[in-house]
């Protein structure tokens, strides 16, 4: 039996049960969009994990005690936050072996009132001479410019204009420059503004915005710092002894404890796809018996016309095999739209940022996710084809009356 004319049965056979084929294809779409659609999460929210980290530009991130915690949340998911220091801490910082550069930062959040261009946004002020974390972003985008201290610099997600007036908390900034996007939303969504600028608005904030704000003239929100060559985590173990009132956060770590906030939704998900793969497994494998009871006499006919036992069973197992591929392609695209339509619930939710991969990473994992379901198929349905396949034509003909 020459394998063009095996072809020709094989897909004769699937037009003739059009319901029971679908049934399979159905089914094992549902397990390649389930595989695919948490692999491409996980990944993109790694990537996203990595770039926020490498978007901070700092080894370790020095905070107020007890606010580790919205610190990590605010670089790896942009989550607007505002907590506060004394501004000696960069001076005592950079005292301490292993440091070699050190910069502070004031996290503000604007307020949703007219005194505000934007609400509920990120207000990052920085030190254009000390900064080492911002000004990279600024020269990569915009060139060697140096923003006066009522320019501010936006991210790509900010419903402002260069050229732009923008008030916060009724002072006049300049809008300078638009930063590029990253995909990470504590750069996207936030505004850059040169720390003597932040101090006039905080100052001015009482009268121009009727809106004192609680922050003191000298006070500071973290402090990012460059080791000299040291381990960042060995790095913030010595802060931290020196200073108690203040938490380290080593990027590295903060990545890695990322990671790990994943694995608890993830297993769930995994163990509920787990049942879910069980299931198909053996609906599958009742549904090809059942369609392989109503073909006896078929496979009957084959034998007596001089098939051997091997050509039926690639007959049956090319049926499959044609169904395990194209669900695995419907699969594949289920999963990119469920990723693309849910991937802002996804980041909300799970408190992550989401960076797509690149364009050789998603093919890969197609092709694997076809892999799978050619797996799948063939698991479920072995049983079956190989007890038809074994069987004798006169025992199917009598087991068909």
């Amino acid at each position: 039996m020459s394998q063009l004319h095996l072809t020709g049965i094989v897909l004769r056979n699937m037009r003739r049960r059009t319901a029971e084929s679908s049934l399979v294809m159905l089914t094992l779409a549902l397990m390649g969009a389930t595989v695919f659609t948490l692999t491409l999460v996980l990944r993109s929210a790694d990537l996203g994990f990595q770039r926020g980290i490498a978007r901070m530009g700092a080894d370790v991130m020095v905070v107020p005690a007890g606010w580790s915690g919205p610190a990590e949340d605010f670089i790896l998911s942009g989550t607007p936050s505002s907590f506060f220091l004394s501004d000696d801490v960069p001076t005592l910082l950079r005292n301490v072996r292993g440091v070699r550069e050190v910069s502070g930062q004031l996290f503000i959040v604007s307020a949703s009132l007219e005194c505000c261009a934007v609400g509920k946004t990120q207000l990052i002020a920085y030190e254009p001479d000390t900064d080492f974390t911002i000004a990279p972003w600024i020269t990569e985008r915009l060139g060697p410019i140096r923003p006066g201290s009522n320019d501010v610099i936006i991210g790509s997600l900010i419903n402002l204009q260069p050229g732009q007036t923008a008030r916060f908390y009724g002072h006049k900034f300049n809008v300078k420059g638009r930063l590029a996007p990253t995909g990470v939303d504590y750069v996207d969504r936030s505004v850059f503004i040169p720390m003597a600028g932040a101090r006039e608005m905080i100052r001015n904030a009482p009268v121009a915005a009727h809106i004192p704000l609680k922050i003191e003239p000298d006070e500071l929100s973290a402090v990012l710092i460059r080791s000299d060559g040291m381990d960042p985590g060995e790095l913030a173990i010595r802060i931290e002894a020196y200073f108690p009132e203040l938490s380290a956060l080593p990027a590295r770590e903060m990545l890695s404890r990322a990671r790990f906030g994943l694995e608890g939704p993830v297993w769930g998900v995994a163990a509920a796809s787990a049942v879910q793969w069980i299931g198909g497994l053996l609906l599958m494998g009742a549904v090809f018996s059942l369609v392989l009871g109503k073909r006896k006499r078929e496979i009957a006919l084959y034998r007596v016309m001089g098939a051997r036992r091997r050509h039926v069973a690639q007959l049956l197992f090319g049926e499959i095999w044609i169904l395990s591929a194209i669900g695995g392609l419907i699969g594949t695209v289920l999963g990119i739209g469920a990723v693309i339509f849910y991937a802002r619930v996804f980041s909300l939710r799970w408190n992550v940022p989401f960076e797509w991969p690149d364009p050789a990473y998603v093919i890969w994992l197609s092709l694997a996710c076809i892999g799978f379901t050619l797996f799948m198929g063939f698991l479920g349905t072995w049983l079956p084809v190989i007890r038809a396949a074994r069987s004798e034509p006169y025992a199917l003909v009598r087991q068909s009356d």
